[in-house]
């Protein structure tokens, strides 16, 4: 793995779930496959502390990965939706200098 040989590394996979979701018998061959052999390269990545490298999966669901993975993943952090105030933030930021007015 190019990550190993390149250290220290991260490696990001925006909405993991979409590929290492909890495996089916009605799930295609090449899915399939293509989960195997992720599993076998993150165990590869994973197996030595030293080799710097880290491995961060994001998900909307959770609750969708698949056991393997979740086993791989050992550390999980839940970052919550932003509340009322946190968003009218954002909005002012992310409005700023357009014309806008925020009800409420």
């Amino acid at each position: 793995m190019v990550a190993i040989s390149r250290k220290p590394y991260v490696i990001f996979i925006d909405e993991i779930d979409s590929i290492m979701s909890t495996r089916t018998s009605s799930e295609n061959e090449a899915s399939r496959r293509l989960e195997s052999e992720f599993l076998v390269q993150f165990d590869g990545v994973t197996s030595n502390p030293d080799d710097l490298v880290i491995v961060i999966g994001a998900t909307n669901k959770p609750q969708e990965l698949d056991n393997a993975v979740l086993r791989r993943l050992v550390k999980r952090i839940y970052i919550s939706l932003p509340d009322a105030n946190v968003r009218r933030i954002l909005l002012k930021h992310k409005l700023q200098g357009q014309a806008f007015s925020l009800l409420g």
